[in-house]
């Protein structure tokens, strides 16, 4: 009778595995991250990419590593940076713009008060009687 070899290897053709390897503008050795699961791995560069690093992720198929994303931690960083300073920006002008507006009411309101008593003022007082000064008033009619 013969027997049947047990081969310890495994011959399953599934072996799609992804890879995340960050490195560190520090030049110290990279981090990698092997794993089947891709959101374990897409996390772990998000991760990775927010502590400053640049990400390369990588899916192996058949054998060979082939490139899926590159995600640049400096880049992300100078982006949210910028954004915020945008969003600030945007923020403060707006506020300015409001005070702007709030002040410019004031000083009409506070203009029209201000017109209003003097033509009262002006209204109040009694005609003054003009004096004559000039030689001639009568225009040359004189009798």
């Amino acid at each position: 009778m013969s027997r049947r070899r047990h081969h310890a290897r495994e011959t399953t053709q599934n072996t799609e595995e992804y890879r995340a390897t960050a490195t560190w503008s520090h030049n110290g050795p990279p981090a990698i991250c092997r794993n089947s699961d891709k959101a374990r791995v897409r996390r772990r560069a998000v991760e990775w990419a927010d502590q400053g690093a640049h990400v390369l992720v990588e899916r192996r198929r058949r054998g060979q590593w082939r490139h899926l994303d590159t995600l640049d931690g400096p880049a992300l960083r100078r982006a949210a940076v910028e954004q915020e300073a945008a969003e600030r920006y945007d923020r403060v002008e707006s506020q300015l713009a409001e005070e702007t507006a709030a002040f410019c009411e004031r000083v009409l309101d506070e203009h029209t008060e201000d017109e209003q008593h003097y033509l009262a003022r002006l209204m109040a007082t009694p005609p003054a009687p003009r004096e004559v000064r000039a030689r001639h008033t009568a225009g040359g009619l004189r009798r």
